[in-house]
């Protein structure tokens, strides 16, 4: 089995840790640092810990691919090898990209001109909790924030997500 249907096992089932552990160990045969990173976030013990993280740090544009430019840094999560929460700017060029498939949370980059597109992703699957973030300060008191607040409604109830808008 080739490594792209191992990945596209784990993304349309991200759940399921037998299609993680089969991953890891195709691409430990393959000395790819992702491998390593897989089977020690299955592990509890702070060494392990500590490793993880100086591999992501490492590795972290490799592990996340194309959206590498649109996840803020600093701002992802990692669990048992893959992303599950970040801060991530609200494009839409990379709403295809299955690794969405594992995030559970999600906080938008929103600004005057929020396109809001990638919460209709096929692949946000795991998405459990979206928040709309900015650092614009003007954002929060114009009348942005109402217009934003209706684009993401909008795109929720489109996509059967809206349990997922946080007030």
């Amino acid at each position: 089995m080739t490594l792209e249907r191992l990945y596209r096992d784990v993304y349309e089932s991200p759940g399921d840790d037998r299609r993680r552990l089969v991953l890891a160990d195709a691409l430990l045969e393959r000395a790819d640092p992702r491998g390593e990173l897989i089977m020690l976030q299955f592990q509890t013990h702070a060494l392990a810990r500590k490793r993880a993280k100086k591999l992501i740090d490492r590795h972290r544009a490799q592990f996340l691919g194309p959206l590498c430019n649109v996840v803020k840094h600093g701002s992802d999560e990692w669990r048992k090898g893959f992303l599950v929460g970040c801060v991530a700017h609200a494009s839409g060029a990379t709403a295809d990209c299955p690794a969405w498939a594992t995030v559970k949370r999600i906080d938008v980059l929103a600004d005057r001109t929020a396109e809001v597109d990638l919460l209709a992703s096929k692949w946000l699957r795991s998405l459990e909790e979206v928040r709309v973030l900015s650092d614009d300060e003007t954002f929060w008191r114009g009348v942005h924030v109402a217009q934003t607040r209706v684009k993401v409604l909008r795109v929720l109830e489109r996509t059967n997500r809206v349990r997922l808008l946080k007030a």
